[in-house]
């Protein structure tokens, strides 16, 4: 890639980045440490599979292996997003998120461009199934069965959990549009809800772990 580069596009693949990037590199040891700190051990998508493991052996395996895996994710993200640049340069700039689809449609022979979109949606799906659940478990049992009704039937559960899930689905669908047309991508606002949420969140469940008072 580097010979094509230009002292410009160089400043491109400088891992350090400068004070106005999107993610300066002081972040990764202030503000990012403590949102992945709440990912990996209060998420609610993360730690309700867990909990369902067979066992205390069975669960700290699969956390390691989440982990290891978690280590790889810059071959996922940021290697094709430099073979993207040296393919397609700034064309794509303003719609960040074609990059991808578009970079697999390139280099993927034609037969293999539907198997890889199948195996790419049904783990998106598969992300998405896990939030619906674990949103649905939050406002069926922690919230309507704590605060509303304590004497409620298991039968009634279910069927409150089945409709929030359907519910929270539709808003998903509707919402689309409107995420897929922000001028950063997914992935920023992503980001930007973490930061919102996740701090605050987290230093509320560390006061409940620690403290008697919540």
């Amino acid at each position: 890639v580097y010979p094509r580069c230009t002292t410009m596009r160089r400043k491109k693949f400088n891992v350090i980045g400068s004070a106005d990037s999107v993610l300066p590199f002081g972040v990764l040891f202030t503000g990012l440490i403590i949102n992945q700190l709440y990912l990996w051990r209060m998420n609610q998508t993360i730690i309700q599979r867990v909990l369902g493991a067979k066992n205390l052996v069975k669960a700290q395996n699969l956390l390691l292996l989440a982990g290891a895996l978690k280590i790889l994710m810059p071959l996922d993200i940021i290697l094709p997003g430099v073979v993207g640049y040296y393919h397609f340069g700034d064309s794509l700039y303003e719609n960040q998120d074609l990059i991808y689809p578009e970079l697999i449609k390139k280099v993927f022979p034609l037969g293999l461009v539907g198997i890889f979109a199948a195996i790419v949606m049904g783990a998106v799906l598969g992300t998405f199934n896990s939030v619906l659940n674990s949103a649905a478990t939050i406002l069926s049992i922690d919230i309507y069965q704590q605060l509303v009704d304590k004497n409620c039937t298991e039968f009634k559960l279910v069927r409150g959990a089945k409709l929030i899930s359907m519910v929270l689905a539709l808003f998903a669908i509707a919402v689309a549009p409107w995420v897929a047309s922000l001028p950063d991508g997914l992935y920023q606002l992503l980001q930007q809800l973490y930061g919102i949420f996740f701090i605050p969140i987290a230093s509320i469940m560390l006061a409940g772990f620690f403290t008697k008072i919540i």
